[in-house]
């Protein structure tokens, strides 16, 4: 495994890791203004724009795959899209 794999891996176990603490804060019915939350959010858009280079024709590309395809393998938890 070479330093891009195990970033690869690292990117995919931090974004599991991070959908599944946002899942928890919804269930809960956490206001999206708490501080947890934003916290969260900020987290996501930075996981974003990493995977996105920034660039945001990339980023409405994979919210749109994502919107046609709410159980693809890539949402893990397959518990619907967030």
């Amino acid at each position: 495994m070479d330093r891009g794999d195990l970033h690869e891996c690292e990117q995919f176990y931090e974004w599991n890791a991070l959908i599944g603490k946002v899942r928890a804060e919804l269930e809960k019915g956490t206001p999206p203004e708490s501080p947890v939350v934003l916290r969260l959010a900020k987290r996501w858009k930075e996981l974003i724009d990493m995977f996105s280079a920034g660039d945001p024709e990339i980023t409405k590309a994979a919210e749109r795959f994502h919107a046609e395809n709410p159980n693809n393998p890539l949402q893990r938890s397959g518990r619907g899209a967030l």
